[in-house]
């Protein structure tokens, strides 16, 4: 099949591939993608699906600083950096029966020992493909507002990893009646990076915990759609760890609780112009101090414009106000953002895109003296590069 069967512009997905993604499997599936084997409950396929995304970038920044919060101090900098290449990605999905299906991906990192590669979605979703589905493992839950693999500026939706809404392991499950869907679900709320051993048993056993308590994170979602028109609201409540040091660098090993509410959107005009948007509101209770309530919101907006076959260009704007950590002497003030990305993607083949972007950064530098937090550098940049799959 061609890329466009599931794109518009890839790796911005169709109304076809909204639904692929969602279903884990086209309508014939059986048919063309398994071996007949004569059992009815084997669902042997011809060949392993997998899937290899790279991408690769020479940057040019205005200005980029390494600093140490615990020696307080300034480190290297670079203002050209070859960043070749920049991302590998393995991708694997398939169904496993009428009713269950499975998706795979991790970052491959320049470094050859394999405990630095990072795991992102790794999940089994079970149930009817359009009416109820259980999604059980490791989830992005910016996935359900706006995916961050698909969009087409080198630039992330950073307003999602500083909320907290990225890799989180826990169950999901969706609820589709009509033009709306609703998602409801658990995570452990301590992200995905660290694994505790059990050994209160003095030697220890070979089970492993992924979060090292009983609280949960519980949120919802619920969106109304009308053909590749949505429009959603979500909420989310659950605790994460306090900040501790002296920059808040650290995590400590008491909680605070942490409430939020977002609206997205997203639409298309003549399958030309397809745009998107967000907007997310945060308190975090007793992050940092006792008795205070931390409060910031973000948002970003972008559009995608389809001006021929093979030419792309893209817009993202991204504001954030640190709110309550704006007058704080922490590594919190740099929830502050605002930038404009300006992006043109030209398509020598549909798995092969060639990149230029420009990113203009509106915040002004933090005027604090002898200041390691905040922000201490202007994140202007100019890239080129390539972006591919296979």
């Amino acid at each position: 099949m061609s890329c466009l069967a599931c794109h518009s512009a890839p790796p911005v997905l169709n109304e076809l591939g909204q639904r692929f993604r969602e279903n884990n499997r086209l309508d014939n599936w059986r048919e063309a993608a398994t071996v007949d084997t004569g059992d009815e409950r084997a669902a042997v396929l011809k060949q392993f699906p997998l899937s290899l995304r790279t991408q690769g970038y020479a940057t040019a920044r205005r200005s980029f600083e390494l600093l140490d919060y615990s020696s307080d101090t300034r480190g290297a900098h670079s203002s050209l950096d070859f960043q070749t290449p920049y991302l590998l990605k393995l991708i694997s999905s398939a169904p496993l029966s009428e009713r269950a299906g499975y998706f795979f991906s991790m970052d491959l990192n320049q470094s050859m020992d394999i405990s630095q590669w990072r795991l992102q979605d790794a999940w089994v979703r079970f149930g009817h493909d359009r009416i109820l589905r259980v999604t059980l493992g490791q989830l992005n839950l910016s996935d359900m507002m706006h995916d961050r693999d698909t969009r087409l500026t080198v630039q992330d939706f950073w307003l999602y990893p500083m909320a907290k809404l990225d890799r989180s392991r826990g169950i999901k499950l969706d609820l589709a009646v009509e033009f709306s869907t609703l998602s409801i679900g658990l995570i452990n709320g301590n992200g995905a990076g660290q694994i505790y051993q059990n050994n209160a048993v003095g030697l220890g056993r070979n089970h492993a915990l992924f979060d090292n308590d009983s609280m949960k994170s519980v949120f919802t979602h619920f969106r109304l759609s009308q053909d590749q028109n949505k429009m959603g609201i979500f909420a989310l409540y659950g605790e994460q760890a306090r900040a501790s040091g002296n920059f808040a660098e650290l995590n400590s090993t008491q909680h605070s609780a942490m409430y939020m509410a977002g609206l997205d959107f997203s639409g298309n005009s003549m399958h030309r112009a397809y745009w998107y948007g967000q907007v997310l509101v945060s308190q975090w209770d007793n992050f940092i101090n006792a008795n205070h309530a931390y409060r910031w919101v973000g948002g970003f907006f972008g559009v995608d414009y389809i001006s021929r076959d093979a030419f792309v260009l893209s817009l993202l704007y991204s504001v954030n106000k640190a709110g309550s950590f704006t007058n704080s002497n922490t590594i919190y003030r740099g929830l502050n953002l605002h930038s404009l990305t300006t992006t043109a993607s030209y398509f020598l083949m549909h798995n092969l895109r060639l990149i230029v972007e420009l990113n203009m950064d509106f915040l002004p530098l933090d005027e604090l003296e002898n200041s390691y937090v905040g922000h201490q550098a202007k994140e202007d940049y100019f890239l080129f590069g390539v972006d591919l799959s296979y």
